[in-house]
This record gives structure tokens, C-alpha cells and sequence, in this order.
């Protein structure tokens, strides 16, 4: 006959801790949870920024470019803004399926803008709203990215 509290010779003990030792506090383990099996599905990208540091990174290297073209020129600013103008008026609005290449070309189109604002301070406003539609375009805000640039090719137009 059996004792309470002692088991038969052979039989493990039911307990998760062997007598003698100390036992942990709370709920004894029942072990990990079941969550399911692990799903093993293509990974998932995350493409918003990537684009973003990208576009930024080409607005900072557009700057350092812009920068030395201000520094460097000692040409007919009017002559090198109808030029930028020339760029603006034929630049699209960037729209949902847009290439790297547009908000490359947007970023350096600004840079431009505003180095020659530096120099002459009656090109600023030009360069605010270019700056502006980079600005949504990094945040992909399509449709202020386009109306910031529509006001940037009438004041070219004007």
C-alpha cells in the first residue's frame, strides 16, 4: 500500500520539480503555447523607404551640385534661368506609377532652383514651390506634389 504523498517504486514523480528542490513561483509550466504553424510565405517589402532615403539622399547630392554650379557661375543668371524654366515647363507631374528617375530629375530640377535663389533672391519663389513638390513627393503626396509643380511652370510661364 501506498502512503499519501509517496509514490510506487518505478513510477516517476508527477511533479515538474523533483522533491527537495524549491519551487518557482506561479502556475507550474504547461509548456510554450501553440500559436499555429509558421507561415512561409515571400517576405514582405517595404518599399516607402527605400524610395524616401533614396530620394532624399539624391536631394542632398543635387545640392552639393547646385551649390558648386553657384559658386562657379559667372554667367547671364537670365539666360541660366530661362534654361531651368525650360526644365520645369517639361517636367510631368509625378503620379502613382512614377519611376525613380522623376523624383531624381524633380530633386536636381529644385537644387537648381535654389542655388540660382541664392544668387538672386527674385528666383525664390520658383524655388519654394519646387522645393515644396519634393517635399510631397517623399512623403507621396501625388496630388500636392503636382499642384506644387503646376505653380512652379506658371510662374515660369508668367
Amino acid at each position: 500500500m501506498n502512503t499519501p504523498g509517496t509514490e510506487p517504486q518505478g513510477v516517476p514523480s508527477q511533479d515538474p520539480v523533483p522533491h527537495g528542490y524549491p519551487q518557482p513561483p506561479g502556475p507550474p509550466f504547461q509548456g510554450p503555447p501553440a500559436y499555429g504553424p509558421p507561415s512561409y510565405g515571400p517576405p514582405t517589402r517595404r518599399w516607402g523607404g527605400v524610395v524616401v532615403g533614396v530620394a532624399i539622399g539624391l536631394a542632398i547630392g543635387a545640392g552639393g551640385l547646385g551649390l558648386a554650379w553657384a559658386l562657379s557661375s559667372g554667367t547671364n543668371v537670365d539666360e541660366d534661368y530661362d534654361a531651368l524654366c525650360g526644365l520645369v515647363v517639361r517636367t510631368e507631374p509625378i503620379t502613382r506609377d512614377f519611376e525613380l528617375a522623376d523624383i531624381r530629375r524633380l530633386s536636381g530640377i529644385s537644387e537648381l532652383a535654389a542655388a540660382m535663389a541664392e544668387t538672386d533672391s527674385t528666383h525664390k519663389p520658383l524655388a519654394e514651390a519646387l522645393e515644396r513638390s519634393v517635399q510631397a513627393a517623399q512623403v507621396f503626396d501625388i496630388d500636392q506634389t503636382g499642384s506644387s509643380l503646376r505653380h512652379a511652370q506658371d510662374i515660369c510661364r508668367a
